[in-house]
């Protein structure tokens, strides 16, 4: 799967509304270098970028506007001593450069960046070690060197992107719900299959999922099988929905994007709108109000449902109906390739089928058999079989050929 972008639409996090003490003392130490305490300096800016340069990077993440402080920090060094400021130049440039660079559109900028960086700086001095590991780290292999990281800001954002990157399901990631609610507003996808089996009690469950799904706004890939989600967030550029199961769900939002919907065994009122669906399944749903037509629909699957109508699907080339016992008519179908309306027990008339290249229409008994088309027809009429009881008796493998040829043939009565 190609690397998405997750930090397109940014937003501060919860816990970093304010600047933390780390980037505080950076910002006074800055204002206050001088000749004379150029080697106290040195000293406690050595200290700070060996043991503190990810919480400065996950600052000037939150708060862009810090990168003035690393601009004036640079020019006083250079006036009290250029000498000290070439010490720290790789730390101020990796530190600055990689905060901007998280949240660029290509993930792949910011591994050319540190990789680059890496070779150029392989003898640098020991108070620079934490910011040349961090840009080692690159776009993290594995979730291992993501939970090594202690600022909470990288670490999420890091997190989200590899979520992203691997589809990684949240069932196999080990975060409280405090670090999921950070996590939700970056995530492009989201596999939330038995993510939410320990969550407590249903009512207090419900409260605690829908709340976590409503900061997911910026999800292209849903997947989410679960009794306790009784509403879904605003899925604006949703372009996957799988909500089967979700039995406590009645409402769907609108899906402008979505192009697999996928809602098997689901009880929901209604849909309004799936202007971009080419994957509609519903099959094992309740009744409910379909939208009149999809009109890039092609595949649809409402088989063993409750359906009673089928939207206008004038791009569809494969329809399952089977056992939709309440489905009367079918729609025109000018490209369909394959229908399987069998076990329709009220379905009394086919369309005209003009592509149709494989049809099951058995156990339909209303069915009007004028209207399967006469190349579908298995024969003119009912076919006979014809057994002899002794056949049956001395070599039964040899009737299993005759029955075999005698159904190729269509033999009629």
């Amino acid at each position: 799967m190609n690397i998405v972008n997750t930090i397109s639409m940014f937003n501060p996090f919860e816990s970093s509304k304010e600047p933390s003490q780390d980037f505080k003392f950076l910002e006074r130490l800055t204002n206050n270098i001088t000749v004379d305490n150029k080697e106290s300096v040195r000293r406690q800016l050595g200290d700070l970028f060996l043991n503190k340069s990810e919480q400065l990077i996950g600052d000037l993440i939150i708060h862009p506007e810090q990168g003035n402080t690393y601009e004036l920090l640079s020019q006083r060094l250079t006036k009290v001593d250029g000498d000290l400021y070439q010490s720290f130049e790789s730390s101020i440039t990796s530190i600055t450069k990689i905060a901007e660079l998280f949240k660029d559109e290509s993930p792949e900028k910011l591994n050319s960046f540190t990789e680059k960086f890496s070779k150029e700086h392989v003898d640098l001095h020991s108070f620079q070690t934490t910011a040349l590991d961090f840009c080692n780290l690159r776009l993290p292999e594995d979730l291992a060197k993501i939970n090594a990281i202690a600022n909470p800001d990288v670490r999420t954002l890091l997190l989200a992107k590899v979520i992203n990157r691997d589809s990684v399901p949240l069932s196999q990631l080990n975060l409280d719900r405090k670090e999921l609610m950070r996590l939700a507003p970056h995530l492009t996808f989201l596999d939330c299959t038995d993510a939410f089996t320990n969550w407590g009690v249903q009512g207090l469950a419900t409260m605690q999922v829908n709340r976590f799904l409503s900061k997911c706004i910026n999800v292209k890939t849903l997947i989410i099988h679960s009794p306790w989600v009784t509403q879904l967030p605003l899925l604006n550029h949703c372009t996957s929905l799988d909500c089967s199961d979700c039995t406590g769900l009645k409402d769907m939002p609108r899906l402008p994007k979505c192009e697999e919907f996928i809602a098997k065994n689901c009880s929901f009122k209604e849909i309004t709108e799936l202007p971009s669906c080419r994957i509609f399944n519903c099959s094992g749903s309740s009744n409910f109000k379909m939208p009149a037509e999809l009109p890039r629909c092609q595949a649809f699957d409402c088989s063993n449902s409750y359906v009673k109508e089928i939207p206008l699907l004038p791009d569809c080339e494969l329809l399952n109906c089977a056992s939709c016992w309440t489905l009367v008519e079918i729609p025109s179908l000018p490209k369909c390739r394959e229908l399987d309306c069998s076990s329709c027990f009220i379905l009394r008339q086919l369309p005209p089928l003009p592509s149709c290249q494989i049809l099951e229409a058995s156990r339909c008994p209303l069915l009007n058999e004028g209207s399967i088309p006469p190349r579908l027809r298995l024969s003119e009429g009912p076919i006979e079989l014809q057994v002899s009881m002794d056949g049956v008796n001395n070599n039964p493998f040899n009737i299993l050929l005759d029955l075999s040829t005698q159904l190729l043939q269509g033999r009629p009565i």
